[in-house]
């Protein structure tokens, strides 16, 4: 199971059995370093196990590999900051939903464009 620690800027996964988190993004602490996160709202988690992480105070969309040390952007725009859900698309590797709760709309994202279609 995968959690996102947003008042401690981290992902955490528990292990089947285990009330143990592993940090597998961010390191608790907030600021705009890839490997850091600041106030980590939304995640989901494709078939490779890589994380697509909203990092809503940085406005950005930032994926982690499997045991990375630091996240790749994906998406930079301010729309993200209101982004508390995010889902991988399960048709394409390439896109990402995300809702923005200031504005009650839905953005679909091509990884590595800032605009939403």
């Amino acid at each position: 199971m995968y959690v996102a620690d947003y008042s401690n800027h981290r992902e955490q996964c528990f292990p089947p059995n285990s009330n143990i988190g592993i940090t597998v993004a961010g390191t608790g602490t907030k600021s705009g370093a890839l490997t850091d996160v600041d106030h980590l709202a939304a995640i989901d988690v494709d078939d490779n196990l890589n994380i697509c992480i909203a990092d809503i105070h940085n406005d950005r969309i930032v994926k982690w590999a499997s045991n990375a040390t630091s996240g790749t952007v994906v998406v930079s725009n301010s729309l993200i900051d209101k982004s508390y859900d995010i889902i991988l698309s399960p048709s394409s590797s390439n896109q990402v939903y995300t809702s923005n709760s200031d504005k009650d709309k839905v953005y679909i994202w091509t990884l590595g464009n800032n605009s939403p279609t």
